[in-house]
């Protein structure tokens, strides 16, 4: 490796390794780990059969539900467009 390219990658791996220089950085590198944390979590489920299983059935429930509401004019269909502020 030439001395140019080591003096780069020491310098990179010297800035990983510094320590944070406020409560700022602090903050903001504990939010940067509990992201990657539940990153790799929720990756992890997302790749199994019964989360998509889950989420097969939650999304046939759910559009189910909104069909059977559009029917009965008895049932309130709520949604953004829908939803009324009650005045006294």
């Amino acid at each position: 490796m030439s001395e140019k390219a080591e003096s780069k990658s020491e310098k990179a791996g010297a800035k990983k390794d510094e320590r944070p220089k406020g409560p700022l950085d602090a903050f903001r590198d504990l939010v940067g780990q509990w992201e990657r944390g539940v990153n790799q979590i929720a990756n992890e489920a997302m790749g199994n059969e019964q989360f998509s299983r889950l989420m097969h059935g939650a999304t046939s429930a759910a559009a189910g539900a909104k069909a059977e509401a559009k029917k009965d004019p008895e049932i309130p269909a709520w949604g953004a467009d829908t939803v009324r502020v009650c005045r006294s």
